[in-house]
């Protein structure tokens, strides 16, 4: 059974080369795609006129240069929302003055020294939100497209660690109580494949199930039958239907 478990490390990805990496390898590269995006959707906002101000618990804040332009906090899983900036307390416009003493007219002239972002109309607002996430939507969309792959490369990397659990030891892959008999198992990974997402990397944790299937169960003493995968695919919610091997 180990000797068969070395074919799934292809799973739904183009063939490995000796040349190629590693599957640890592979994560980092798909890591630093990851990364890639991420500074792109800073470079974007930076063109349009937000400063990198911090980066905080997985947070990077920018702000306009004209403050009722609103702020931009983009989060460490690609969430991504246009604020207000609210009141900011600048340096004073006394520029004649000694680099550090030039907030002293603000005490004759507060305002002088005040900056408000919260005043704003929220029409005006809204417009500039909108023309925003216009400009920077194609890389948001790769973002989260570079994330979803990293995520997808993460789970198949500790999915053939849970099959073999659910396969040997009873342990659904949604967790719970084991499972006693090797028809529960076989449900269970029905049911888990039915569960994926039809989506490019749904497809690819699919693709997975159904070569460790392929692979292993259909090659020990409790293979699926015809009838068993028919019945499922006259039921399930899936667009198409499980391939019986």
């Amino acid at each position: 059974m180990i000797g068969s478990l070395v074919g799934l490390a292809a799973w739904a990805q183009v063939p490995v080369k000796d040349s190629e990496p590693e599957a640890s390898e592979e994560i980092i590269v798909v890591g630093d795609a990851v990364e890639q995006a991420r500074q792109a959707v800073i470079d974007d906002l930076v063109d349009l006129g937000f400063d990198r101000v911090r980066e905080r618990s997985g947070r990077v804040v920018l702000k306009h240069g004209t403050t009722w332009r609103g702020k931009i906090v983009l989060y460490e899983d690609g969430f991504l929302k246009h604020r207000r900036q609210g009141v900011r307390v600048v340096e004073g416009p006394a520029k004649e003055l000694p680099k550090g003493t030039r907030w002293l007219p603000c005490i004759i002239v507060p305002t002088a020294c005040v900056r408000v972002g919260a005043t704003v109309a929220d029409r005006k607002l809204n417009a500039v939100r909108s023309r925003t996430m216009t400009a920077i939507t194609p890389q948001l969309r790769t973002l989260g497209d570079r994330m979803a792959d990293a995520a997808v490369a993460s789970n198949l990397e500790l999915l053939p660690d849970a099959l073999e659990a659910l396969w040997i030891e009873g342990r659904p892959l949604g967790g719970g109580s084991p499972l006693a008999t090797f028809r529960a198992r076989r449900a269970d990974l029905l049911s888990f494949w039915e569960s994926r997402t039809e989506t490019k990397w749904g497809e690819q944790v699919r693709g997975a199930v159904e070569a460790y299937v392929s692979e292993v169960v259909q090659h020990s003493d409790h293979p699926f039958v015809q009838r068993e995968v028919a019945r499922f695919n006259e039921t399930t919610s899936s667009s198409r239907p499980f391939p019986f091997p």
